[in-house]
């Protein structure tokens, strides 16, 4: 804004000029010749003859400045009215600016901390800003995301009955935190001159199997694993030049896995245990993901004991049973023995070549050789002339002995829909076993 002389006010400034400067000179010859003896009185005369042109002039300039200068003000008035609403526009502005990218978001964030401490686990808040807040909002998201794996991990426990169903869930979990494609528990015998690999999930084919045995030396460094923190093998390669080519550094590497994660659990059954990670890339872990696994290391040697002595409740259930059918026939118990390892030898093979390579899981091979034993359980149930009796039976104890299938898959399922009752299902490849152990492919067997 400056303050410059309009038109007007110029030409009137210039008019006035010109008529004080005649005036100036007609007052000046109106003293007369003389300097030292002017004439007064004739002075005065012009004087009162001309001032009204002059004072007329002086107006003329002086409504000129006026009307000038309200002309000005009225412009600083309009340009503080314009300064006043742009304010206004700019406060508003920033304020919904300030609501858009701190309010609303700090808002939001409040109410899902709210939510996350009512219960409702792995909500996640919209990330709407790149800032600090929405740096804020993506660190509460993933640990919202965490402890929601966490209990979901906890309600699993509740529901599994073997270590196979938590460590594909702990693997199907855990890849929203860490690149996982191969989980395993290593477990070291009493001797501690050995590690057995006790059970692994891949859903990959490889050639490391359940009960692969190892030695103590894993190849990693000195102390590295006695703090019980998790240790990173960034390049399984660099760590298996110098290991026997039956390592499990090397069996690992054989199986296109590239970089691993060890994580040491106390208190397993009573012995020491690695949970092993492992992914097809080199350098897949950070110091982020040793920090995750360190911080719930206790909660997954917790759940794996859990899992670990649910599993063995159930064989000791079975074995139970088992015995119950070997007291009542004493030719039963060596049979027992052999028909558990026969099952397990056609169910590996079968698992390699065939029509059933898709079904024939490790998990499921496992089932077999744990429910084999039971195939003859319905045996209590046949009167002890029947199956005591030391000749051939004739047709109608025949008929009695050809109930024990039926009868043991009867037991069973009452087993099974009591576990069903809790939340769990065990006896399902039992019951298929103990009810058609007798069936031939060619429809020759019973009683089906």
């Amino acid at each position: 804004l400056t303050c410059s002389w309009d038109k007007q006010s110029k030409d009137q400034l210039d008019s006035s000029a010109v008529a004080w400067l005649q005036f100036r000179q007609q007052l000046t010859q109106s003293f007369g010749p003389s300097p030292e003896k002017p004439d007064i009185i004739a002075g005065a005369r012009y004087i009162a003859d001309h001032s009204k042109t002059i004072i007329a002039s002086s107006d003329h300039l002086n409504r000129a400045f006026q009307v000038m200068m309200e002309g000005k003000l009225a412009r600083l008035r309009q340009i503080n009215q314009i300064s006043l609403v742009l304010s206004a526009v700019l406060t508003i502005m920033i304020a919904l600016g300030v609501y858009r990218k701190i309010t609303h978001p700090l808002q939001q964030t409040v109410k899902g901390f709210d939510r996350v401490a009512n219960g409702d686990l792995g909500f996640q808040i919209p990330v709407h800003v790149d800032n600090e807040i929405g740096r804020m909002t993506v660190s509460f998201n993933q640990l919202s995301s965490r402890l929601r794996s966490l209990f979901n991990l906890t309600d699993r426990i509740n529901q599994g009955t073997n270590l196979y169903d938590t460590l594909q869930f702990v693997c199907t979990e855990f890849r929203t935190f860490l690149p996982v494609e191969w989980v395993g528990v290593l477990t070291l015998n009493p001797e501690r001159s050995r590690y057995l690999l006790e059970r692994l999930y891949t859903e990959q084919t490889g050639t490391l199997k359940e009960n692969d045995a190892f030695a103590n030396d894993l190849g990693l460094p000195d102390n590295s694993l006695t703090d019980g923190t998790p240790f990173a093998v960034s390049n399984l390669a660099d760590v298996a030049r110098d290991q026997d080519p039956n390592s499990f550094v090397s069996r690992l590497l054989l199986d296109q896995k590239q970089s691993a994660v060890l994580l040491p659990l106390s208190n397993t059954r009573g012995s020491e245990a690695l949970l092993v990670f492992s992914s097809s890339h080199s350098n897949a872990y950070s110091e982020n993901h040793l920090e995750f696994l360190g911080n719930l290391a206790a909660q997954i040697s917790h759940i794996l004991e859990k899992t670990l002595v649910m599993e063995g409740l159930v064989v000791a259930a079975v074995e139970g049973l088992a015995k119950l059918a070997e007291s009542r026939d004493p030719e039963t118990g060596d049979h027992l023995v052999r028909m558990s390892l026969y099952a397990a030898l056609l169910c590996e093979e079968l698992a390699v070549c065939g029509p059933y390579t898709e079904q024939i899981t490790p998990a499921y091979t496992r089932e077999v050789f744990r429910f084999a034993p039971m195939h003859d359980i319905g045996k209590v149930g046949i009167r002890d002339d029947v199956l005591l009796k030391p000749g051939r039976l004739d047709p109608d104890e025949r008929i009695e002995m050809e109930r024990h299938p039926l009868i043991g898959a009867q037991v069973l399922r009452r087993c099974e829909d009591q576990m069903n009752s809790l939340g769990h299902s065990i006896f399902k490849v039992g019951i298929e076993i103990a009810e058609c152990h007798h069936e031939k492919f060619d429809g020759s067997g019973y009683p089906q």
